[in-house]
């Protein structure tokens, strides 16, 4: 095969890359099958479900166990710096997918809806390896392979086939190295997203059990909280909507949002004569889902379906510290203990039902203040997601570019 050039390169390398078949460097083989009431050697699976939140493994310990009915072979055995690809799963989008294996402490197989890769050439680094089976290409080729749609199942023959291209060693090396480097600022980007949430997660908790209380400007004590009816402070807005006003949405985890946003088609083709309207300011649930969280503050005005309930204050309130006791998991269990229906699918909570939950409710000035103190933290949260999205912008620019 001729060779061929990258877009992006260090400066001390030159030459073309070495076009070659995957199946001339690696060698695959399909995983274990097995069922339950198998009886023989106990070994432990590595499966699909790691493959959803990793691209590198080396837990073993967290691994489930089987017995399987053959005896287990060194080719069955994972090693460190084996490739382990999805072959066969419902969820299409992850058949391809690509996890690297590290240094396993304790003997590991992997099951028949994998494939196993392992080099057959020193002429691949293990870790540049790794990046060819998770770009861009070989995602294209495998698309290419399902007639332009997801593939349906991935063979042992289809990953011999994909055709890569290797530079010399040293540039390999040097590759892998740098994108590392990228991939450690993301994994610190997350890590301080996730010790973010749970530092908001916590105080939300010590705020609303009153564990932490704020003070006025002077020092002095803000009254005690007051115990209300949900139906004192807020009523239902039941008024239909301006079937010409823009249609909202409401999600688990960003609230009221632009059905338009999240490419929403509910009201496409349907009756909006019926849809009710929302003012910002209002807080809109979906009644099927309040047990889950499904509420949020809206910033716009607009329509939503006749599923959710619509409730706006009947006197001042700070309605962002309402949206933020509305999140916290033991109002969320009041919602669900409050919801009417047989089972779990047929939950929902009307109004009315609503309307009699009790909740202790501060004054509005230390509610403003509880609200500003959780705000500031979502800030800082949305500022490091914003930081995590320009890097792995960042990141697939590079892979883009530096592969060929």
């Amino acid at each position: 095969m001729s060779g061929a050039i990258p877009k992006l390169r260090f400066p001390e390398f030159a030459g073309e890359w070495r076009l070659t078949k995957a199946g001339s460097v690696y060698e695959f083989r399909n995983g274990l099958n097995f069922t339950r009431d198998m009886t023989g050697e106990e070994v432990r699976i590595l499966g699909v479900s790691e493959f959803q939140r990793n691209e590198y493994f080396d837990d073993v310990e967290s691994l489930p166990t089987v017995h399987i009915s053959e005896k287990l072979t060194d080719r069955d055995v994972l090693q460190e710096n084996d490739l382990l690809f999805v072959r066969s799963n419902g969820n299409k989008a992850l058949i391809g997918r690509c996890l690297h294996i590290g240094r396993m402490q304790a003997v590991a197989s992997f099951s028949g809806f994998t494939i196993r890769g392992r080099r057959t050439s020193k002429s691949v680094d293990s870790i540049f390896g790794g990046r060819l089976f998770r770009g861009p290409k070989f995602r294209r080729y495998l698309d290419e392979m399902g007639g332009g749609t997801n593939i349906s199942n991935l063979s042992q023959a289809i990953l011999s086939d994909f055709t890569v291209a290797l530079p010399t060693l040293p540039e390999q090396q040097k590759i892998a190295s740098f994108l590392g480097a990228v991939d450690g600022k993301i994994s610190g980007l997350r890590r301080k997203e996730a010790a973010l949430t749970r530092f908001k997660a916590g105080l939300m908790q010590k705020l609303f059990s009153q564990k932490i209380r704020f003070t006025r400007e002077d020092g002095s004590a803000f009254p005690d909280w007051e115990e209300k009816r949900l139906g004192a402070v807020f009523v239902e807005r039941a008024q239909r909507g301006d079937i010409l006003a823009e249609l909202l949405s409401v999600t688990m985890n960003k609230g009221v949002v632009r059905a338009a946003e999240i490419d929403r088609t509910d009201g496409a083709s349907a009756d909006l004569s019926n849809y009710k309207s929302v003012r910002a300011g209002d807080i809109a649930y979906n009644s099927m889902r309040m047990w889950q969280g499904a509420s949020g503050v809206s910033k716009y005005n607009g329509i939503v379906s006749p599923a959710y309930t619509v409730i706006y204050a009947t006197s001042p309130q700070v309605m962002d510290f309402w949206g933020y006791y509305f999140k916290l998991p033991s109002v969320i269990f009041l919602f669900e203990r409050s919801s009417q229906g047989l089972t779990s699918d047929t939950w929902n909570l009307k109004y009315p039902a609503l309307a009699s939950i009790r909740l202790a409710v501060p004054c509005i000035d230390e509610q403003r203040k509880i609200a500003d103190a959780i705000l500031a933290i979502d800030d800082k949260i949305a500022a490091v997601r914003s930081q995590t999205s320009r890097m792995e912008a960042f990141k697939k620019g590079l892979l883009q570019q530096m592969f060929v």
